[in-house]
C-alpha cells in the first residue's frame, strides 16, 4: 500500500513540474511572443504525436490482429488517453496563430491560400481532427467498434494528419510546397507513439513474451520513416526546385547541418542495431533503441520547427518538450493502470 501510495505522488509531482515548466515556456512570451509560441508550437506537435500514433495503432491491431497487436494493445490505448491533453496543448497555437504564421498577416500569395490560410479555419480544422482522434479512440477502447469503423477511421485520419501537418509546419514558409511532408509527419507521429509505447509496456510489468516481434515491427517503421525522409530531398534539390531549395538551405547552416546529422545518425544507429536478432529481443537493448528513436525525433521535430523562428524559440522547444515529457512520465502509467482495470472485467465476463 505504501508502495502504491508513493507511485502515485510521483506521477502527481511529475504532471506538475510538467504543467509549471509549461507555464514558464508561455512566459517566455513576455520577452518574444512569436518565438515563444514557436517553439511551444514544436512541442506541442511531438506532445499530439504520442496520442495521435497510438490511435493508428490501435486501428490497425484491430484490422491486423497478432503478437506484436496483443503485446502493447494496452499501452497503446493508454497512449490515446493523452488526446483531450494534446487539444489543449494547441489552445495557446490556436489563440497566437497571428503571431506565429506568415499568412495571417494576409500575405499568402494565391487565392486558394488566402482561402485556406486564416485563423478560424487553421483552428477549425485542428479541431476537427482532435475530434476525430478522440471518437475513433473512443470507439476502440470501447471493444464494440466493428473492423469497419477502424477501416474508415484509418483512412479518414491520415488524411486530417497530412492536412494539419500543412496547417500547423509546413505553412511556416508558405512558399514552400512538398509532397512528401505530410506522410514524413505521420511517419514521425507513428514512430513517437510506438517508441513511447515500447518504454511505457518496459517499464510497467514483466517483458512480453514476444518482444523480438514488437523489435521487427520498430525496425519496419524506422525502414519507413528513412524512406519517406530521403526520397522528398532527392526530388527537390536534384529537381533544383527553387523554394524547395531555400527550405533545405535554410536547415544547412547556422548551426542546422549539426542539428540535421544529430537526428539522422540516431535514427540510422536504431536502424542498424535492430538488425541483430539481440537488440530486437531484450528489454534493456529495446529500451535503449526506444529512447534513441524518440531522440532522433525530437531533434528532427526542432530541425523542421525552428529555423523559421528566432533563437528563443530553441529554449520555449527544450522547456515545452521536457514539460510534455515530464507530463507523460506522469500521466501514462496512471492511464495504463486505468486501461488494465478497465479491461479486467471484460476478460472476467467471457
Amino acid at each position: 500500500m505504501t508502495m502504491r501510495v508513493d507511485i502515485l505522488r510521483r506521477e502527481r509531482v511529475l504532471i506538475a513540474l510538467g504543467v509549471l515548466l509549461l507555464i514558464a515556456t508561455l512566459a517566455l512570451m513576455i520577452v518574444d511572443v512569436r518565438a515563444a509560441l514557436g517553439g511551444w508550437l514544436g512541442a506541442a506537435t511531438v506532445f499530439s504525436a504520442v496520442s495521435a500514433g497510438a490511435t493508428y495503432l490501435v486501428l490497425t491491431m484491430r484490422l491486423i490482429p497478432g503478437a506484436w497487436g496483443e503485446e502493447l494493445r494496452l499501452s497503446a490505448e493508454a497512449g490515446t488517453l493523452l488526446t483531450p491533453f494534446a487539444l489543449a496543448a494547441f489552445v495557446p497555437i490556436m489563440l497566437g496563430v497571428g503571431a506565429i504564421y506568415p499568412w495571417a498577416g494576409g500575405s499568402a500569395s494565391g487565392e486558394f491560400k488566402s482561402l485556406w490560410l486564416g485563423s478560424a479555419a487553421y483552428a477549425g480544422r485542428t479541431i476537427v481532427r482532435f475530434v476525430g482522434l478522440l471518437w475513433a479512440s473512443h470507439r476502440m477502447r470501447s471493444r464494440r467498434s466493428t473492423a469497419t469503423t477502424a477501416a474508415v477511421a484509418l483512412l479518414v485520419l491520415p488524411l486530417l494528419a497530412l492536412v494539419t501537418s500543412f496547417d500547423w509546419l509546413l505553412s511556416l514558409d508558405p512558399e514552400f510546397a512538398s509532397s512528401g511532408f505530410g506522410l514524413q509527419f505521420l511517419a514521425r507521429e507513428v514512430l513517437i507513439a510506438f517508441a513511447a509505447m515500447i518504454l511505457l509496456r518496459l517499464s510497467v510489468g514483466a517483458p512480453p513474451p514476444r518482444l523480438s516481434v514488437t523489435g521487427g515491427v520498430l525496425l519496419t517503421l524506422l525502414l519507413l520513416w528513412a524512406y519517406l525522409q530521403f526520397m522528398p530531398f532527392l526530388v527537390s534539390w536534384s529537381g533544383n526546385l527553387p523554394s524547395s531549395a531555400e527550405w533545405y538551405l535554410k536547415r544547412a547552416g547556422g548551426g542546422w547541418s549539426v542539428v540535421a546529422w544529430a537526428w539522422a545518425g540516431p535514427g540510422l544507429a536504431a536502424i542498424l542495431l535492430l538488425l541483430f536478432p539481440a537488440p530486437r529481443s531484450r528489454p534493456v537493448w529495446l529500451k535503449a533503441i526506444s529512447l534513441l528513436v524518440l531522440a532522433s525525433q525530437l531533434v528532427e521535430t526542432a530541425w523542421v520547427v525552428l529555423p523559421a523562428f528566432a533563437p528563443l524559440a530553441i529554449a520555449a522547444y527544450l522547456l515545452g518538450v521536457t514539460a510534455c515529457a515530464l507530463f507523460c512520465f506522469g500521466a501514462l502509467p496512471a492511464a495504463l493502470r486505468h486501461r488494465v482495470r478497465a479491461r479486467a472485467p471484460a476478460k472476467e465476463g467471457r
